[in-house]
């Protein structure tokens, strides 16, 4: 249930994004009732993408979640696993980009910066783990997994952006 309610915030924050982009974009000082339906129409089909993106990856953490869980025959229910997911994603799309680009003001975009950047991960994920209520052991692995898998995504992408031609 957290899931779909965060996916349905999301959708909306780029809905309402989206449709005041393009009607501030139209100088136009009346618009038709046809108008305003296609202006919403398209906004709300420009606002899917975005969401299902965000999705993705909150599905992908999720099933890394429960992969640990599974692997390691952790005393965690289902709805905590789900709980600590939705946290974690919210973390790393707010404050984990702003520690990150400090990280990288600071020391560079050497492979230093990728390794501070887990273990910074690492100790915020399982704060966040046992602020929801899993104990050490289970916090601690779901924080070095999921933290492990966001670096290798990150990895991914960088190295895929480098190979682009400019």
């Amino acid at each position: 249930m957290p899931i779909i309610t965060l996916l349905a915030v999301v959708y909306a924050l780029f809905f309402l994004f989206v449709t005041i982009l393009i009607v501030s974009s139209k100088e136009e000082e009346k618009r038709s009732k046809r108008k305003i339906i296609s202006t919403l129409a398209i906004a709300c089909v420009l606002a899917i993408f975005p969401t299902a993106v965000l999705a993705l990856f909150l599905f992908a953490m999720l099933g890394s979640s429960v992969f640990i869980q599974h692997l390691f025959s952790l005393d965690v229910s289902f709805q905590q696993i789900l709980t600590v997911t939705v946290c974690l994603f919210i973390y790393w799309y707010t404050v984990d980009s702003i520690i990150e680009k400090i990280v990288q003001h600071v020391m560079g975009p050497a492979m230093l910066h990728h390794v501070v950047v887990l273990l910074t991960r690492i100790f915020a994920f399982h704060t966040i783990g046992a602020i929801t209520g899993l104990n050490q052991t289970s916090s601690l692995l779901i924080a070095a997994v999921v933290s492990l898998f966001l670096l290798l995504i990150e990895l991914v992408f960088a190295d895929k952006e480098q190979k682009l031609p400019s």
